[in-house]
């Protein structure tokens, strides 16, 4: 196996991990917003961070999309 092909293998190891803590993150904080949505007394601050995260994570998950399409990762 030539050096190439392992850096490769080590970088698509490492892709895919990332992926399964964005996928794990991004169940959690809909979790979360769902909770939020259900409960009566939430304050509106508390609201608000869920939306903040919601969308954080959205734009993490797009430039990660974005790099794995650039590096010819994407599956």
């Amino acid at each position: 196996m030539n050096k190439q092909c392992i850096i490769n293998e080590k970088i698509s190891e490492k892709f895919n991990d990332i992926n399964s803590k964005l996928y794990n993150f991004k169940h959690s904080i809909q979790l979360f917003v769902d909770c939020l949505e259900d409960n009566d007394n939430v304050s509106v601050n508390v609201i608000c961070l869920a939306i903040i995260l919601k969308e954080y994570f959205e734009q993490i998950k797009q430039e990660y999309t974005h790099l794995l399409e650039i590096l010819n990762i994407l599956e």
